[in-house]
């Protein structure tokens, strides 16, 4: 059985890390979309949020599973039974600063690759940063997110 990881903070959920994921899908038979609790960060959303967002968006694929996780990623991997860690890449920054980590991933764990999708061109602006700031000032953002998210989105807005 082939299991990847698809890691990230995804605060919020965009269409693009759902295009990401439902490519993910055709290479491999289960998937861990894990979201990330970065102790450096503050977040938007808070993680179980995060992990709202992603089952309200993908809610039809037996094969995903949502995690949220804290430490490296390749730890996770390991207790998950993971080979894989899925990466998207919108362009040649994005591929430069994963293919760092990348390569680190396998020095810690060779047993486990790196696979890099990059999103549908239609989808590869988007990018969560910039959707937070549209969002921190109200504006629309549902050019980027899905209808779920964007519901969950504004059930939360109070809380920041």
């Amino acid at each position: 059985m082939h299991v990847a990881v698809f890691p990230g903070s995804f605060d919020p959920v965009t269409k693009g890390h759902e295009d990401i994921a439902r490519k993910a899908l055709h290479w491999c038979d289960k998937l861990i979309i894990a979201v990330g609790i970065n102790t450096t960060k503050k977040p938007m959303f808070p993680a179980h949020v995060r992990v709202q967002m992603w089952r309200a968006a993908l809610p039809d694929h037996s094969h995903i599973h949502f995690v949220a996780y804290n430490g490296l990623t390749v730890d996770l991997c390991r207790s998950m039974r993971a080979s894989y860690i899925i990466r998207g890449v919108r362009d040649g920054m994005d591929l430069s600063y994963e293919l760092s980590i990348a390569h680190m991933n396998a020095e810690m764990d060779p047993a486990i690759q790196t696979i890099f999708l990059p999103p549908s061109p239609a989808l590869a602006h988007i990018r969560a940063v910039v959707v937070r700031e549209i969002w921190s000032h109200r504006g629309d953002v549902r050019p980027f997110v899905s209808d779920a998210v964007f519901g969950i989105m504004q059930q939360y807005s109070s809380l920041y």
